[in-house]
């Protein structure tokens, strides 16, 4: 079973919000079916399913217009068996299991805020509604090849055969993403913007979705949920990047380049994290280090915002380590390293990390 939704961007009227501070416009809105990917695959014989009170992230990618561009947004939903669900597989076919939620609705915003300190933060929110529970298929179809079936074994399908079973009601999801974080390059200081803990604030509490689950995605593509009424639902259990960009090379070979650190974690008591970037030649010898502390900010998690400032790499071969260490008071409850080539970004900015 596949996704069938429409574009009704043009329908809905959405309008955007214009803030001296901060901007929010609607980039595009869908209607139909959403069918996500439940789990593992099995098949050629085997046996696939799902125990009672197992739950699960589905996700899928969904673009809509930017100019003449587009931006993706990430529809995620958490679903939730209220009982045993399995499937047999025949012999010759392969099954991928499925959830297809009916009569679903996809918005997808752009949020832009400017942040104390000249920061320009562009996020995407992705936000699901339905209102039924979805459909669960086991989607299997003739894999002769798969599973090393002689030629002219009999290959019928069971597509479309819907599974019976018990689930929740769908609670509605918001996904956020960055989009860009983009700084003044000369670094001149800014009394102009948001606090940051307006900007979380604000990012966190839609103002007609307050019962809804709120994820991030991170910069390995999962989607992790943040603590709402109980902490124990979250699925956020250490650091998550949430962006980590370079701005453009400066050509001024003095000047120093800003980087901006993001993270997500757990809600702590005390938090407070310490940024640590080192430049490395290409000998592999240290040859500068900044060290930043962070911004905390709590708000259905610990929000990290650390800028730095990034020493000039001197040759193509120069590298740069990157250290996040969060604390809870003085225990460590979670670090993050990443090392980036100093000089390859993309166009947009952002470091390309060593495989």
């Amino acid at each position: 079973m596949e996704s069938d939704y429409l574009d009704v961007t043009t329908d809905r009227q959405l309008h955007g919000r214009v803030g001296p501070l901060a901007y929010k416009r609607p980039v595009a809105v869908f209607e139909g079916r959403f069918c996500f990917r439940i789990g593992h695959g099995f098949g050629c014989g085997s046996s696939g399913g799902f125990h009672r009170g197992e739950k699960t992230t589905l996700s899928l990618g969904i673009s809509g217009p930017l100019q003449a561009a587009t931006l993706s947004g990430t529809v995620a939903v958490e679903h939730s068996f209220d009982e045993d669900w399995s499937h047999d597989s025949r012999d010759c076919e392969y099954c991928r299991p499925t959830a297809c939620y009916r009569g679903a609705t996809v918005e997808i915003w752009e949020h832009t805020y400017l942040v104390l300190g000249g920061w320009k933060w562009s996020v995407l929110k992705t936000k699901f509604q339905c209102d039924q529970p979805p459909d669960i298929y086991a989607n299997c179809v003739p894999s002769p090849d798969d599973c090393n079936c002689p030629q002219g074994d009999p290959l019928t399908s069971s597509d479309g055969t819907k599974i019976p079973v018990a689930a929740h009601a769908t609670v509605p999801s918001t996904v956020i993403q960055t989009v860009s974080v983009d700084a003044d390059p000369y670094l001149q200081p800014s009394d102009v913007g948001l606090p940051l803990a307006s900007v979380i604030e604000d990012l966190v509490d839609d103002d007609d979705r307050r019962e809804a689950n709120l994820g991030i995605l991170g910069d390995t593509g999962r989607v992790l949920w943040l603590p709402g009424k109980d902490p124990r639902e979250s699925t956020l259990d250490g650091l998550v990047m949430f962006s980590s960009g370079l701005p453009p090379l400066a050509s001024e070979p003095s000047l120093r380049r800003p980087l901006l650190v993001l993270a997500v974690a757990p809600q702590l008591e005390n938090p407070h994290a310490l940024l640590t970037l080192t430049a490395m030649s290409g000998s592999q010898h240290p040859t500068s280090t900044e060290v930043a502390e962070a911004t905390v900010v709590k708000s259905r998690g610990s929000w990290i915002w650390a800028p730095i400032s990034v020493p000039i790499a001197s040759t193509v071969e120069d590298t740069l380590v990157l250290q996040l260490a969060l604390f809870d008071g003085d225990r460590l409850v979670a670090t993050y390293a990443r090392t980036f080539h100093a000089t390859a970004m993309d166009s947009a900015g952002v470091a390309n990390p060593r495989p």
